[in-house]
This record gives structure tokens, sequence and C-alpha cells, in this order.
């Protein structure tokens, strides 16, 4: 049951990266072509650094998700770990680029016709969906023999 479980962890995690890197695209693409007082949205710093650093992140959650799904396909001892820091790591990443989508979208972004809502409430939901971050990362510290404080 246990290899069951953390292999649907990673598993989890690359669903949640996908999440994240939806949002992201459909966010930059929205803020390419959104135009207020005559240029776009995305052409402003404060707008650029936001999507930077979401970037960034979804660059180091594809890293652990990738790790994650490729040690629990070869059964790798590392598999435990990869899982815990993929899921400890992506759910926070998906989360934080859901409510990005939601806010750069403005108004559209929370209403019934857009699908940026639905997005964010499925990030929240696989946040919880296998155990929360806190004990993935507890999980994770039992893993390299971290002391408990």
């Amino acid at each position: 049951m246990a290899d069951a479980l953390r292999t649907a962890a990673a598993l989890l995690a690359s669903e949640q990266l996908g999440v994240a890197q939806w949002c992201f695209d459909t966010t930059l693409a929205y803020v390419k072509q959104r135009k207020q007082f005559g240029r776009a949205i995305g052409s402003y710093q404060a707008i650029k650094h936001r999507l930077a650093d979401l970037w960034f992140e979804i660059g180091a959650a594809t890293a652990a998700a990738r790790y994650a799904a490729d040690a629990c396909a070869r059964d790798d001892d590392d598999a435990p770990v990869a899982a815990a820091i993929a899921q400890a790591y992506c759910s926070g990443v998906a989360v934080h680029a859901a409510e990005e989508c939601v806010q750069l979208h403005g108004g559209i972004g929370m209403t019934w016709e857009y699908p940026a809502h639905l997005y964010l409430k499925r990030a929240k939901s696989d946040q919880l969906a296998l155990g929360t971050a806190y004990r993935h990362r507890t999980r994770l510290a039992e893993l390299v023999n971290l002391p408990a404080s």
C-alpha cells in the first residue's frame, strides 16, 4: 500500500505541474494581448516580475515531478524521497500559478464562462488529496533522518 501511495503522490505531482503549466501559458497569452492605456498589460514591469517568478517555480516543479515519476517507474531506492519532494513542492506551485492566473486575468478570471477558477479549485483540492505539503515535508525529514524539533 505504501508503494501505491508513493506512486500516486508522484503522479499527482505531475498533474499539479500540468495545472501550473496551463495556468502559466494561458496567463502569458492573455497578458500579451490584453491592452490597458494603449499597451499590452504584459509590458508592465510588475506583471513581468510576477510571471518571471512563476516561470522559475514551474521550471523547478518540472524537475521535481519528472524525477519523482522516473524514480517511481524504475523502482529506485530514491523514489520515496523524490515523491515527497515533488508533492511538497508541486502542490504549492500549482496553487500559486492558479491564483496568479485568476488575478492577472482580472474580472474574467472568476467568471463561470472562463475556466481559470476551475483550475484554482483543482489545484486546491489536489493540494490536499494525498496529504498536505507539511505532511510530505515531515515524511521527507524522516526519510533523510532529520531529528524532530
